[in-house]
């Protein structure tokens, strides 16, 4: 299947290769929230499900080339296919970046920034997606997540709990340099803020004075 996809969106390298240039980085931890939701077992039982039905993630903060979390994605051998956008925009946390969606501004109540509304990354794919989901799920505090794809291939949206759980994995449309589309992970940010800090360009490393 990996195969596949190098023919249709063309070059890519693994993340192993990526990692011998790789920028060095210093760790740091994410506070992780306490509660736990009663239904939070129910999600457990449709994980494989919800995980097997797509190999693709859209990274755009510290899990991308250089950054703290890559090395998650070199564990699971992505591919990295290059610069891909999405829609949405990027709250300014401090160490990492939160993605925020409509959905989000609503759930917020959080008005609607006068910027662009494109986020930029990278996409990449792993051969064992249900692997990389349950390892980047405890990394991010994600405990919500999509269930997959519908009969005409849409996404089966879970009903987002907000505040619960740092992250929460969806199905996001993705654009590749070349113009095409493609379904992936992504995690989007699922707490409040006080006031909400912009990263107007919509790129992380622009943000941290690296170069895209």
């Amino acid at each position: 299947m990996l195969g596949d996809m190098h023919k249709q969106l063309g070059n890519v390298v693994t993340a192993q290769q990526f990692s011998a240039s790789r920028l060095n980085t210093i760790p740091f931890t994410r506070p992780k929230t306490k509660f736990v939701p009663t239904t939070f077992f129910h999600r457990v039982g449709a994980f494989k499900m919800s995980a097997a039905t797509c190999s693709h993630f859209f990274i755009y903060g510290t899990l991308l080339p250089g950054q703290c979390r890559w090395y998650l994605l070199e564990q699971a051998n992505a591919l990295l296919f290059g610069p891909a956008t999405t829609a949405g925009w990027l709250l300014d946390l401090g160490e990492y970046p939160g993605f925020v969606s409509e959905e989000w501004l609503q759930m917020s109540q959080i008005r609607r920034p006068n910027l662009p509304g494109t986020v930029f990354g990278q996409l990449v794919a792993v051969a064992d997606p249900e692997a990389t989901c349950r390892a980047l799920d405890l990394e991010e505090d994600c405990l919500q997540a999509d269930f997959g794809f519908d009969s005409i291939g849409q996404p089966l949206r879970v009903p987002i709990e907000f505040g619960v759980g740092l992250y929460v994995r969806r199905l996001q449309q993705i654009i590749l340099a070349n113009g095409s589309t493609q379904w992936a992970w992504t995690y989007l940010y699922n707490q409040t803020v006080q006031s909400a800090k912009w990263i107007e360009t919509g790129s992380w490393l622009l943000a941290q004075g690296e170069r895209s």
